[in-house]
């Protein structure tokens, strides 16, 4: 039953989690592959087949977050997706109510 709790918000926000390692591996010339991507995603204790991960990288390209590439370049997110990630953590941060001591 707990732990129906703690995947439940996992599976609805795999996207966003997605979308920032995706973040977090991009540069210049290089981005981040579906292998590398399902291996970081296991660090946050999520496993996921490449099959869900092909799909979620479509939905994200479908929205113009990331740029997936074929070989070495990877998966490297958008000028779009960037924003899009800004504008969650500034819901997150706007959502915070600091309680007086």
């Amino acid at each position: 039953m707990f732990l129906e709790y703690i995947i439940y918000p996992l599976k609805k926000h795999i996207k966003n989690l997605i979308l920032k390692i995706i973040n977090e591996n991009t540069d210049s010339f290089h981005g981040i592959g579906r292998t590398q991507l399902i291996y970081e995603l296991k660090n946050y204790g999520v496993s996921i087949s490449d099959s869900k991960v092909r799909n979620i990288l479509r939905l994200l390209k479908n929205k113009n977050y990331i740029e997936i590439s074929r070989g070495r370049s990877g998966n490297r997110i958008t000028q779009l997706g960037i924003d899009y990630l800004g504008s969650l953590y500034a819901d997150v941060i706007h959502d915070v109510t600091i309680l007086p001591i």
